[in-house]
């Protein structure tokens, strides 16, 4: 770690809670959040550009990636210059945000007991949370979390295999993202796998960095997902709380459909359609019909299936 005052090449600027991060694309941001705060970038965030600061503390993400970390009590001009440097060791250290309640945990299921020892120290030097599992079936039956996570899994075991527990964790509500790590890899399953959607494919003996890197954008990759769910059910929340004339004026809106032609269509005044559509935006959430048809791309089979009801009744 070193600290430094950043150059106009830190492009970005993010804040939130105690603690300011630095970047030069938002991935590296949404990157430092998973692993050093245990946190998912929230659709509210926001990005701002780069703000002159000083002796931020520049830490790495792998791969030539780095985020600058620097807590808000650092800007304090009545701190004590100890304390700021402590603050911003705190920040900076992964160890330290690990500790807490939903921090990403790495899950190891593989069933070699003593390499799953050699693997779950590797990634613990690295500060990570590491939950190990011989079996497929064990791993199946564990206490489920909800936190942020990803599973390093074995091809060949007792019982079922990797590729088994990866469709088992394709099905599930929230999927955890999937690494392989195999001695008995061939072209067939590599692809299957790649296929299905892991995140990458790896053979023993592993190289360090080389599994520290897939854990890495294993968690990223998960971390997008939660956020593109948690999205997705906001949105659909917001949709089901409009009234069926609501969702009637809604799917004209986005047709391009003007107050007049709504009127028209639904047999009321254009009177009462700019109100019932004032509505909508307000419960939406939204200033424009360009942002309600982006709303329609979260929604997806909602709305779909909303459109299909809504047009049979009034047939």
């Amino acid at each position: 770690m070193r600290v430094e005052r950043l150059s106009k090449s830190w492009l970005l600027r993010y804040e939130r809670r105690s603690v300011l991060l630095f970047a030069r694309d938002a991935y590296a941001i949404q990157e430092a959040l998973l692993i050093y705060r245990g946190l998912p970038m929230r659709a509210c965030d926001r990005l701002q550009p780069y703000e002159s600061v000083a002796d931020a503390a520049i830490v790495p993400l792998g791969k030539k990636r780095y985020v600058a970390i620097k807590t808000n009590a650092d800007r304090s001009t009545s701190g004590a210059s100890k304390k700021k440097a402590h603050m911003i060791r705190e920040a900076a250290s992964p160890q330290s945000e690990m500790q807490h309640q939903g921090a990403p945990i790495i899950y190891l299921v593989d069933d070699d007991p003593s390499f799953l020892r050699a693997l779950s120290r590797r990634l613990q030097a690295a500060d990570y949370r590491v939950e190990t599992f011989g079996s497929a079936e064990e791993f199946l039956t564990r206490r489920c979390s909800d936190a942020a996570g990803c599973a390093v899994l074995d091809l060949q075991m007792p019982g079922p295999g990797g590729l088994e527990l990866q469709e088992a964790l394709i099905q599930a509500d929230e999927p955890l993202p999937v690494v392989f790590l195999t001695a008995h890899g061939d072209i067939s399953s590599s692809v299957h796998a790649m296929k299905q959607g892991a995140v990458d494919y790896l053979t023993k003996p592993v190289r360090g960095r080389e599994l520290l890197d897939a854990v890495q954008r294993a968690l990223a990759r998960g971390a997008a997902a939660r956020e593109t769910q948690r999205q997705k059910r906001e949105w659909r929340a917001r949709y089901e709380s409009l009234t069926p004339r609501e969702r009637e004026v809604f799917a004209l809106v986005v047709r391009g459909l003007l107050n007049k032609q709504i009127a028209d269509v639904l047999g009321t005044s254009e009177r009462t359609i700019k109100a019932h559509r004032g509505q909508v935006m307000h419960k939406m959430g939204v200033q424009s019909p360009a942002e309600l048809g982006r709303a329609v791309e979260w929604l997806g089979e909602v709305f779909r299936a909303n459109l299909g009801a809504t047009g049979e009744s009034r047939g």
